[in-house]
């Protein structure tokens, strides 16, 4: 399927319809978790489905064995809750149909004709949208929320930004950062640097730190001089800290690590998540094997008389495990784990660069993306990723997706 310039308009409007999509005619709503289903949007999925089945004659999955295994586990998943958990099957029908909508991104990378120029037409129009969320990380940050561009949180004396994206969008700014490293944008690279500071996650900036030092060592072949200015720049701000320490009330992520806000039990944000993590590997061992097939929704439905109505807004800590791996061993358990681990490899086997080095943007693209990618998954265990409306995830589905279009360009055989 080729597409032509003058049809772009149509596909964005069909793209807002699938949006749209999300918010009409529900069938099932969960109070307090903000899932709904639509019968629309089951149609639509259905219909494209069996349209790149049979008119386009699409192979969904490929060569790629790690993924058709696990989408048919996740289906199975679903099919047994309706057996196993009858009470909330039909949000887990919600969720994980969202969760393989997004991934239809990737499949739809797979099913368009583009040529080079298109491909780099599409990372312009990704890096343009990052930089917008970006300004808007600075606008919240210096003049507060406005509730059509963002939000600011603010906890204690620590300021931070978050714009439109909550606080993903540290996370996913950390990508376009590297990406602007490896492509040689280093203005690009220090306003997204400084939104993620603004941000103040401790995670995003970790991930940001640990990709510039391999993209240093490993594409830069770091030279003595190197080293002896990044020594020296490092000494100069340690003593900046130690002489004057009021720094941190200028700076919400230096804030966070003088006052321990990471690693301190009693603060509120990591209290939770601790609480968050305990409370789910306790559970776990009711149902290691399999999972809840939802466990958001199941621990909603345990814990909801605990609380009265005016605290109902604390289930969030006990209804997600705040870590990805235990996210998905709670809801498909220790088997469902295995076929995710298996399915992560096999993204990652597209977008890891060939041996060749190829010098141009999209193979600068690739380079950084496998970069970020690696490290985003060791890294991001304080927060899930992989959940219905997740630009995280829809993130991941565009950077695979873009990758698999690159090795077709360049006739790359794994």
């Amino acid at each position: 399927m080729h597409i032509k310039k003058k049809n772009f308009p149509a596909y964005l409007g069909i793209l807002l319809l699938y949006l749209k999509l999300f918010f009409i005619q529900p069938i099932f709503s969960f109070q307090g978790v903000g899932i709904t289903l639509s019968l629309m949007l089951l149609f639509v999925v259905f219909f494209r489905i069996v349209f790149k089945l049979t008119i386009l004659k699409i192979n969904l999955f490929g060569k790629n064995k790690a993924a058709s295994l696990f989408w048919i586990f996740i289906f199975i998943s679903t099919i047994s809750s309706f057996f196993l958990s009858p009470d909330i099957a039909t949000g887990v029908v919600t969720v994980n149909l969202q969760l393989f909508f997004v991934y239809l991104v990737f499949i739809d990378f797979k099913t368009i004709n583009i040529s080079s120029l298109g491909v780099q037409k599409i990372i312009k129009a990704l890096v343009n949208f990052a930089i917008l969320n970006a300004i808007l990380v600075f606008y919240t940050f210096f003049f507060g929320k406005i509730s059509l561009i963002g939000e600011v949180s603010e906890s204690g004396n620590i300021t931070r930004a978050f714009g439109l994206m909550g606080d993903q969008v540290a996370w996913f700014l950390s990508f376009f950062s590297i990406y602007a490293l490896y492509n040689g944008k280093r203005i690009q690279y220090l306003i997204f640097l400084v939104a993620i500071l603004m941000c103040a996650s401790l995670g995003a900036t970790l991930v940001l730190i640990i990709a510039t030092l391999i993209y240093y060592i490993k594409e830069k072949r770091a030279s003595a001089s190197l080293y002896i200015k990044a020594g020296f720049f490092s000494i100069i701000f340690i003593g900046v800290l130690l002489i004057s320490p009021n720094i941190f009330d200028k700076i919400g992520l230096l804030q966070r690590v003088n006052q321990g806000d990471f690693a301190d039990s009693n603060s509120q944000t990591t209290g939770h998540r601790f609480n968050a993590i305990n409370t789910a590997i306790v559970n776990i061992g009711e149902k290691p094997l399999w999972g809840y097939q939802n466990y958001s929704l199941a621990m909603f439905n345990k814990y909801d008389h605990l609380l009265s109505d005016m605290e109902k807004g604390k289930l969030t800590y006990l209804t997600t495990p705040n870590n990805q791996i235990l996210a998905i061993i709670c809801d498909y358990g220790l088997i469902g784990f295995v076929f995710f681990i298996f399915f992560i490899f096999s993204l990652m086997k597209i977008v890891r660069p060939s041996a060749i080095n190829i010098n141009n943007k999209l193979y600068s693209f690739k380079k950084s993306s496998y970069t970020w990618l690696v490290v985003f998954f060791i890294c991001n265990q304080s927060a899930t990723w992989f959940l219905p409306g997740s630009f995280l995830w829809i993130l991941i589905c565009i950077i695979v997706g873009i990758c698999y279009k690159i090795n077709k360009l360049y006739d790359y055989k794994k």
